[in-house]
């Protein structure tokens, strides 16, 4: 099953996923923008850790529930920053998806999170993988 995982990514002991990936994120100062995060994936919950330096270490976790749905891959190439140069070959288009909490009994949903890659082969790959921590819970 490693053979599977995109580069970069890694499965610890207890079958916990980690690895890279951008986040959507809204500043003051830059309006939308893409940031890097270290991203673990748990049985239990995702955790998305800064790894800027000045924000290092902060983090924010959701957990996997009944309710956690993954939408769609796409791209979008009107938004801000739809490109990224992650490696110094120029700018990639960013695939990205959204992570929804839908909330039960008909309220509104909530975005818990929009992450993006450069490599299709990471965002097919994590969206895969929740849905299957979804669905192996219930």
């Amino acid at each position: 099953q490693n053979q599977s995982m995109p580069g970069g990514w890694t499965r610890d002991h207890r079958n916990n996923l980690q690895g890279r990936v951008f986040e959507r994120v809204t500043t003051k100062i830059v309006g939308h923008k893409w940031s890097p995060r270290s991203m673990m994936i748990t049985g239990d919950q995702i955790v998305l850790r800064k790894i800027e330096a000045e924000k290092r270490g902060q983090q924010r976790s959701f957990p996997i529930t009944e309710y956690t749905t993954v939408g769609a891959a796409y791209i979008n190439p009107e938004q801000a920053h739809a490109t990224l140069d992650v490696d110094g070959t120029g700018p990639k288009r960013v695939y990205q998806f959204k992570l929804i909490e839908k909330e039960p009994w008909g309220n509104e949903p909530k975005q818990l999170c929009k992450l993006g890659s450069t490599d299709l082969r990471v965002i097919k790959f994590l969206r895969t993988t929740i849905a299957e921590r979804v669905a192996s819970k219930y």
